[in-house]
């Protein structure tokens, strides 16, 4: 941050962080003003479909970088698998070698091999932890993370309080693509392909096509992000960073962004709606999609659905130039919307939403003559190399004309060059990334040997009678504000007492923290000690307790060094990420985790998660999409779940499940619409380990992208 004279004042400038997706953008963001650059390396980003940098490279960027003094961040961001802890390890060793200013990160497992094996590296949370309110905040901080990036989904009065009541630094997103779900809670590419967006690899379902009883668009599909006219309030709130998402964005556009933030960034308090004007006009040639002001303006004015989704438009980035009106063989015709030249990079979309392979425009053909560019109304010919129909939409989301960062090798000559030795191999360095992972498989216990136990979870208490009648080994009820006061009022039998327990919603906003935090401590206090945690500020309302915790599935498990975090911090057990295949299931238990793991064998998985419902008219809202995929929508306390219309059932494997070594299986009928007799139905199927159709086996039998 940079000093900032206010009259009387002294207020600091926040840090711009811009992104980096290849090297072109890296020099388009310095260029253009950015303090800080963060960027991704070829694994481990959950950007994956960018260019991004290899170590080599990202060595060079660091020395060029420093002697601009501008910082550079490594998104190390993505979850890991079991199989990658040790490459993951060796990467570590050469980034603290290399030594960035800061990695930020997701997956716990990397927080604890930082902390515990290198310890010169400053982390930084990323927006994919979720962190919505300030005692998620602090709880990252006495994990040892410096700066936190906020959920993208808060007001400024929500950010305000956070900064005023979080001893930490905080970082928040301005500028570009917004998602539908809360980052970190968002399962449904991976659910509906196998592609998980929490390892980068996001095929964007959000942006497709849906259709509600009649209804057709694209509910789910966000504006994009665009807060310049709210930098002067962010300013003054006391912000450490503002932070520019587009690591797939190519480099005219970041700089274009970076240069209009820096402005209003720099101006003073008497020139800031006049370089908001300014900034304006140099956003307009940064094409994206409708923007929106977001959350930001919450408390103000209300922001609904409408203020943030673009419904009855297409969810691809970029200006729409056209729609395919006709094809011969390779060729397809098109009336432009605006004008089109030679070098412009166009993304083709179906007409179910769905983003094709992108081309450049190499030659623009009118009335059979070859032209040197194509104006708006003009019915034109191109030449494409990829596949498109008749009815796709066409949008310029770049340009390849000649520019000073259009020439890679150009660019790379002007780095530094490697420092000697910097990548040679270092046997002390091997032999103490071998002694990291040794220690930690020893020292892991061999629980996968303890009875087989089942747990069932509900969400309501109007089955909770219902429930204690089967035989399983523990009730587990949702904690939303309902169910604590109905319970409070309600009398258990020694035997259901110590059956019972209570599982907390992940999103718990800053203005409801008092209440759950009073709620909690009230039934702490009568003994009601055994609670299910799905987000880190979860861990503040049980501090010095003695409360036996259990990590659930909102914190994504997917390897063994991030179960020894959750150990550490007072968990006893942890729940399997929904997405884990039965691989890296298998490869899991076989290293030997400091916890006992519940694998999640039936349920209705959340595949997104958030503040908004999608604005259709119906009052039950149903979805839609390709592939005859249904999805359920529902809304409980301000939260919008939609989850598929059925389950992940897994109960024929469970003899194959337990050979690999699961004992602990969760049975999640926590969904809103399940009554006593479905509740009845699911527990006979799990004891007869049989599986009711239509079902879903999510990504079980297949490898996780």
């Amino acid at each position: 941050m940079n000093k900032m004279s206010r009259g009387s004042e002294t207020a600091m400038i926040p840090e711009l962080v811009a992104p980096a997706g290849n090297l072109e953008s890296f020099f388009a963001a310095v260029e253009a003003g950015a303090d800080a650059v963060y960027l991704g390396l070829k694994k481990f980003s959950a950007r994956r479909l960018a260019r991004n940098f290899s170590l080599e490279e990202l060595s060079r960027v660091i020395a060029f970088a420093r002697g601009k003094d501008v910082k550079i961040y490594v998104a190390l961001n993505s979850l890991i698998l079991p199989a990658e802890i040790p490459e993951l390890v060796e990467t570590l060793a050469m980034l603290e070698k290399i030594g960035s200013d800061a990695l930020i990160i997701q997956d716990p497992a990397v927080l604890y091999l930082v902390f515990n094996y290198f310890p010169g590296i400053r982390l930084h949370g990323s927006t994919l932890m979720a962190i919505h309110n300030h005692c998620g905040a602090q709880e990252l901080k006495k994990l040892g993370v410096k700066r936190v990036v906020l959920a993208r989904e808060l007001s400024l009065e929500e950010i305000r309080e956070i900064r005023e009541k979080a001893d930490i630094e905080l970082e928040v997103f301005v500028h570009g693509a917004l998602c539908y779900s809360y980052s970190g809670l968002c399962l449904a590419s991976s659910f509906l392909g196998g592609k998980s967006g929490l390892r980068g690899n996001c095929v964007q379902p959000c942006r497709r096509l849906y259709r509600s009883r009649g209804e057709r668009g694209y509910f789910l599909s966000a504006s994009d992000l665009s807060a310049i006219e709210i930098v002067p309030e962010l300013k003054r709130a006391g912000i450490e960073a503002l932070k520019l998402e587009g690591r797939m964005k190519p480099a005219e556009y970041v700089h274009s962004v970076v240069k209009a933030y820096r402005l209003v960034l720099d101006a003073p308090e008497n020139r800031e709606k006049e370089a908001i004007g300014e900034a304006l006009e140099i956003l307009k040639g940064a094409p994206g999609r409708k923007p929106t002001p977001g959350y930001f303006l919450q408390g103000k004015k209300k922001a609904n659905s409408l203020d943030i989704l673009a419904p009855h438009r297409s969810g691809t980035s970029g200006i729409w130039i056209g729609t395919v009106t006709g094809k011969r063989g390779s060729e397809i015709i098109v009336k432009l919307r605006h004008g089109l030249g030679p070098g412009d990079r166009l993304r083709p979309e179906s007409g179910s939403g769905k983003e094709k392979q992108a081309f450049v425009v190499k030659e623009i053909r009118k009335k059979g003559k070859n032209v040197r560019a194509g104006k708006k109304g003009d019915v034109i010919t191109l030449r494409t190399g990829v596949n498109i129909d008749v009815e796709d939409k066409l949008f310029k989301v770049g340009s390849k004309s000649k520019s000073r960062w259009s020439s890679h090798s150009k660019l790379s000559k002007q780095l530094p060059g490697l420092k000697k030795n910097l990548f040679s191999r270092d046997p002390a360095l091997d032999e103490y990334c071998a002694d990291a992972l040794g220690r930690l498989r020893d020292e892991g216990n061999k629980w996968s040997r303890l009875p087989e136990r089942s747990y069932l979870k509900i969400g309501g208490v109007h089955l909770l009678s219902e429930a204690f009648k089967f035989p399983v080994d523990d009730v587990i009820l949702l904690a939303t504000r309902e169910n604590l006061e109905k319970v409070s009022k309600r009398r258990f039998s020694h035997e259901q007492f110590d059956r019972f327990g209570w599982f907390i919603p992940p999103i718990i906003l800053e203005k409801d923290i008092e209440y759950y935090s009073n709620a909690i401590a009230w039934y702490v206090e009568r003994g009601f000690n055994y609670w299910w945690i799905n987000n880190w500020s979860h861990f503040k309302f049980f501090e010095n307790r003695g409360v036996k915790l259990v990590a659930d599935s909102s914190f994504n498990v997917s390897n063994n060094v991030e179960l020894w975090v959750y150990r550490n911090w007072g968990c006893r057990a942890a729940v399997l990420s929904w997405e884990m295949s039965r691989q890296d299931i298998a490869r899991l238990v076989k290293s030997r985790p400091p916890l006992p793991v519940y694998m999640t064998v039936y349920g209705y998985p959340p595949i997104f998660t958030s503040r908004i419902k999608p604005p259709v008219k119906s009052s039950k809202i149903s979805l839609e999409g390709d592939k005859r995929s249904s999805f359920r929508v529902t809304d409980r306390e301000g939260v919008c779940i939609i989850s598929p219309s059925w389950p992940v059932n897994l109960f024929e494997y469970l003899d194959e499940i337990k050979s690999l070594g699961i004992r602990n299986f969760v049975i999640d009928c926590s969904h809103s619409h399940c009554d006593k007799r479905e509740l009845t139905r699911v527990v006979s199927g799990y004891r007869r380990e049989r599986t009711d159709l239509p079902r879903s086996r999510f990504n079980y039998e297949r490898s996780v992208g």
